[in-house]
């Protein structure tokens, strides 16, 4: 029965609940993505050799710039589903992600002016817009298809997350006989949340060594102005989403104790009638 033993189906409750909220944490911060060294290319029109830095989630980032002027820039994700790309862009820049992939220069002014300034420390020096044929030649995007399905799996591994958790909570003072509800669809839940996370892991963990590992795919790195290459690395909002594969799986471990308990109690052994015995018998 669901409520023998019932502090192990609580446990359930508890350990999925903490890895739906860490998948949470996960979608909506902007450590997905993390480079701290963006510096200008060698030939560009500054000359100045400092560092600028980005940091982006699935949805949006910031772009830290210290050169040619101090600001702080609000960036957004960027999708092309039709070409399969992602850039991570200032708001509603659909037009220059399509400029981009075509190999079109653009406009002449920079487009960063049009992202929403967080922070200002000085004035903006505009400069020439310059790119590189080379760079454009081998212009770097983020894949839209990793994109959609990390998010996807993310949100379902939330909500059977939930739901699990939902469900144990339930079964702590209840005795369902449905499936889907009862123990059995805790197993079920719990084992497609751990999915859904290890899916979305590896999914963004495998493209992040071919793509964002050398272009982070903001718009001077894609134009080649800047290079990111080989110093992004993984931020926490990734590798936090560990956590809800290792609590899924204490969650299911944590069942079949139970059900492993429950078996060798004398109480709760379970009579099984033979199918070669008289049918009759059972009328009376």
């Amino acid at each position: 029965m669901a409520t023998t033993k019932r502090i192990y189906v609580f446990a359930t409750c508890i350990l999925s609940g903490i890895a739906a909220l860490f998948t949470i944490i996960s979608l909506a911060t902007e450590q997905w993505v993390v480079s701290d060294s963006i510096q200008l290319v060698e030939g560009t029109n500054d000359q100045m050799s400092q560092r600028n830095r980005v940091r982006y989630g699935l949805f949006q980032g910031t772009y830290f710039q210290t050169t040619p002027s101090t600001f702080t820039f609000q960036l957004s994700m960027t999708c092309s589903l039709k070409e399969n790309i992602c850039a991570v862009l200032c708001t509603g820049d659909s037009e220059i992600l399509s400029a981009l992939y075509q190999g079109q220069n653009g406009s002449q002014s920079d487009p960063m002016l049009k992202c929403p300034v967080i922070h200002r420390v000085s004035t903006y020096r505009n400069r020439p817009i310059t790119y590189s044929k080379e760079s454009m030649a081998s212009r770097t995007f983020i894949n839209c298809g990793v994109w959609v399905s990390t998010i996807i799996f993310l949100v379902l591994s939330l909500a059977f997350g939930v739901l699990s958790s939902a469900l144990a909570l339930f079964n702590t003072v209840n005795n369902p006989v449905q499936v889907f509800l009862s123990i059995q669809g805790l197993y079920i839940y719990n084992a497609m949340a751990l999915c859904g996370s290890v899916i979305a892991l590896a999914s963004w963990g495998i493209m992040h060594p071919f793509i964002t590992y050398h272009n982070v795919a903001i718009y001077y790195t894609i134009t080649g102005q800047m290079s990111s290459d080989k110093v992004a690395y993984l931020g926490y909002s990734y590798w936090i989403n560990i956590i809800p594969i290792v609590f899924y799986c204490g969650s299911i471990t944590v069942l079949y104790i139970r059900q492993y308990l429950l078996s060798k109690d004398p109480g709760h052994k379970i009579v099984e009638r033979e199918d070669n015995a008289d049918p009759v018998i059972y009328l009376y």
